[in-house]
């Protein structure tokens, strides 16, 4: 017996039909002249006969029952397909082979999994971890819910190593002449990192540039993503950054986007995105104001003219591309390793897996790297819980039907639903901690953190604000609570105020509750700092940004601050199902 029966297996009493033809012992087409209320059963050709045939089907149509195959349908539960001819009974009879698929379904294997017997037709990546599972034509609604754990199985099996850079030891990677590197303008970026500390300097993950032109993608070193491009100076330059910092010891998917001739960030011109999700940033410029850059140097991973800002930490899977990407195609770069059906379609010029090589993924230009003082990998990887290789692990935060199932699922640090390359097994879990299940809460919360100190001048009393629009976080569907952790500076001329700060999903001059408002009083006539901590806790029926607005009370006050750079500093989205 190889055959998986589904959920949808059915039973009808009193069942009772002839075939309207002959059929051979190959035929998987079982004509009748009546066919059961199920689409997936099993059915008995001549109960009366010396060898009765156990077949199981499931599909049907007006005329026939259909069996998945005629190894798995035909001569079951012991017995022998065989031919038969036109008026033979065929009808539903609890066999043993009924019992037996009832088992398998609701059986639970020790490890506390058991599978649901279909895989999702469509993956899509929201941002943060969050995916949406579609299993087409099957209700899975009856059987799973929110709050459940499931375990899938990857087709293909992830990469399982990345390299491992110590900025201390100046270990980098490196390719002179890199061939295809010849943009000017636009062009894209990304990686996925695991940055180990703040080195007070900034740190290069991806670039090519001599000290006067060219290119880099960088963590800056405030943490924040900052990609630049030069032209014939190292003060003529155009820079796209965040205004996030990246978290330490954590697998974060980092992308930018830079349009040498667009003065401004937005989703199609120059773009920072952390985690799939589009942040604020800025763009800024400076020297000639250049509309294009100029190629030089050599082409680096983990530092810039194999000479200075080291990278320390993980690097996985980094790219860069010679036009725009959208970002809805940044999205579907992020789960699984890179492809060349993905590296052609997105204009990448060279890509590197670090999956124990440092090959060109891009065998059209081949721009091989060579290690420098050193660089070698590691065995750690942002999919298959750390380990590569097949296993993912989700919870359920939405489930729908509506003639498909829709499912979606959060994904902690260190796992990834592969969009393209497939999924060949789904298991599903009612118990708090089944076997290989993360339960390391960190690893399933959500963090903004912030690390450069911003201030509003003159402040109007009583108006909050949200400089640039940049203290937020982006939660995705399902239960999580908002916590918003920011040190507030006010400098004052005279009297007495009060500091607030309030989680709103507007930014800037909102207050949707007192209740998710925190507030601190200063003392008469003196500046004075105060770390507020609001929370929030949210069901979210869609992904939602929630902003930390911040206001103070004072007709006096000359400035009010957030302390990001000498304080902690962050939004936090703590996941409920954990």
């Amino acid at each position: 017996m190889s055959a998986s029966p589904t959920s949808s297996l059915g039973f009808q009493n009193f069942f009772e039909a002839t075939l309207s033809s002959d059929i051979t012992a190959s035929d998987t087409d079982i004509p009748l002249s009546a066919v059961p209320n199920h689409s997936e059963g099993i059915i008995v050709i001549g109960p009366d006969s010396a060898s009765p045939e156990v077949v199981y089907f499931t599909s049907k149509t007006t005329l026939k029952v259909v069996c998945p195959s005629e190894a798995d349908g035909r001569g079951q539960d012991g017995s022998t397909a065989a031919a038969w001819t036109q008026g033979t009974t065929v009808i539903i009879a609890p066999v043993g082979l009924h019992f037996t698929y009832l088992r398998n379904l609701f059986s639970t294997t020790p490890q506390g999994w058991s599978d649901t017997g279909d895989v999702p037709d469509t993956i899509t990546y929201n941002g943060n971890r969050s995916y949406d599972l579609v299993f087409n034509s099957n209700d899975l609604t009856d059987t799973l819910s929110n709050g459940m754990k499931l375990k899938l199985t990857r087709t293909v099996s992830a990469p399982t190593q990345c390299t491992n850079l110590e900025s201390s030891s100046s270990q980098y990677w490196s390719k002179t002449s890199p061939g295809g590197t010849t943009f000017t303008d636009d062009f894209c970026a990304g990686a996925w990192i695991k940055l180990e500390s703040y080195t007070g300097a900034n740190q290069t993950i991806i670039s090519r540039y001599n000290g006067t032109s060219g290119w880099l993608l960088r963590i800056d070193s405030s943490g924040r993503v900052l990609m630049s491009g030069f032209n014939a100076g190292a003060a003529n330059y155009s820079y796209v950054v965040s205004y996030q910092s990246i978290p330490l010891n954590k697998w974060v998917h980092v992308a930018a986007q830079l349009d040498m001739s667009a003065f401004t960030a937005t989703s199609t011109t120059s773009y920072v995105m952390i985690d799939g999700v589009d942040v604020p940033a800025t763009v800024v410029r400076a020297g000639t104001n250049p509309t294009a850059l100029v190629q030089a140097g050599n082409l680096n991973v983990g530092a810039y003219n194999s000479a200075t800002d080291f990278f320390d930490g993980e690097i996985a899977q980094v790219w860069y591309s010679s036009a725009k990407i959208t970002q809805a195609n940044i999205k579907t770069l992020i789960s699984q390793g890179l492809t060349s059906s993905l590296i052609t379609s997105n204009s990448i010029v060279s890509a590197y897996s670090f999956d124990g090589v440092a090959t060109d993924l891009n065998t059209s230009t081949a721009n091989d790297l060579t290690a420098g003082a050193s660089a070698s990998y590691a065995t750690d990887s942002p999919f298959g819980n750390y380990l590569g290789g097949t296993l993912e692990y989700v919870i359920i935060t939405a489930n729908s039907f509506s003639t498909n199932t829709t499912l979606t699922v959060q994904v902690p640090e260190g796992c990834a639903i592969p969009t393209s390359g497939g999924v060949s097994a789904v298991a599903y879990s009612t118990n708090d901690t089944p076997y290989g299940l993360p339960r390391d809460k960190n690893r399933w919360h959500l963090i903004s953190h912030y690390r450069v100190n911003v201030g509003q001048a003159s402040p109007t009393a009583n108006t909050f604000y949200n400089i640039n629009n940049q203290h937020l976080i982006t939660a995705p569907v399902g239960a999580f609570e908002i916590v918003s952790c920011l040190a507030i500076y006010v400098t004052r001329a005279s009297g007495i105020t009060k500091h607030y700060m309030t989680i709103a999903t507007t930014a800037g001059n909102t207050e949707d509750n007192r209740l998710y408002t925190a507030e601190a009083e200063s003392s008469p006539g003196t500046d004075s700092s105060h770390t507020l901590l609001a929370t929030r806790e949210v069901n979210n029926s869609s992904q939602t940004a929630y902003y930390a607005n911040y206001a103070t009370t004072g007709s006096s006050v000359v400035g009010l601050y957030v302390l990001g750079a000498s304080s902690s500093c962050y939004i936090k989205a703590k996941f409920q199902y954990v």
